[in-house]
């Protein structure tokens, strides 16, 4: 019961926060029109194999980045100094005829290694996700409105509606289907609505989160969470 309320947990997470560039404390990029999560940190420098494996063993659909995927990850994550990485060389799932192909980000440029040597490892996968629907705002009211949120990934199909009840609060339903088993929690939230911002905020399991995105464009512009125990982390669009 407790690892499928984890589960659940983190998976309205991601739902809520899918529109953002950042899944939790993972980053969202764009390469070549599909989009990628980025894993939130490196793992421990290992040969080609190893890294393979250790990514494997992370589970959920997580892989080396291709050498396309890693120039997409040096431009818009280290070269504006975000993602944490090093000025070091990453594995990338690619291979020559005789060797791994790698990115190093020192010089910003791909190179080729025996796949017995050691390097960085930082997993990737794709992001499978519809379209959110717009707000249909009239006016400054979102009273009887809706916004909804689909996301698909291999093992999951996953729904996050804001309903909008009154001036000033809603109630978000969040439905997901993990192997044919489907489960669905619902939570109060608050919010205001400045012409086309509108923020809001609810609570769950004792974590509080504050969101603001533009109801014409459904772009998230900043999120403030708080954990329990106080703790703050404050994310923000790229």
């Amino acid at each position: 019961m407790h690892k499928q309320k984890v589960l659940f947990l983190s998976i309205l997470g991601i739902l809520i926060n899918c529109i953002s560039p950042f899944y939790g404390q993972s980053a969202i990029i764009n390469c070549d029109g599909k989009k990628m999560e980025i894993y939130a940190n490196d793992l421990t420098r290992s040969n080609w194999e190893g890294a393979n494996k250790k990514v494997n063993d992370l589970g959920g659909n997580w892989r080396l980045p291709t050498i396309d995927e890693l120039t997409c990850i040096y431009q818009q994550l280290h070269k504006n100094k975000k993602g944490d990485f090093k000025n070091a060389i990453y594995w990338s799932g690619d291979t020559g005829a005789q060797a791994a192909i790698l990115y190093d980000f020192s010089k910003n440029k791909e190179t080729t290694t025996w796949d017995t040597e050691f390097a960085y490892v930082r997993p990737v996968r794709n992001v499978l996700e519809t379209a959110p629907k717009k707000i249909p705002s009239q006016g400054n009211t979102v009273i009887g409105k809706s916004f909804q949120n689909k996301v698909s990934t291999k093992d999951s199909q996953n729904t996050t509606t804001l309903n909008f009840k009154t001036s000033t609060s809603g109630e978000i339903t969040a439905s997901m289907v993990f192997m044919g088993k489907t489960t669905t929690k619902k939570y109060p939230f608050t919010y205001t609505l400045s012409k086309s911002i509108l923020t809001y905020t609810y609570t769950i399991e004792g974590e509080r989160y504050k969101e603001s995105f533009d109801v014409t464009e459904t772009s998230l512009i900043s999120r403030d969470y708080t954990a329990v125990g106080g703790s703050k982390i404050i994310y923000k669009k790229l």
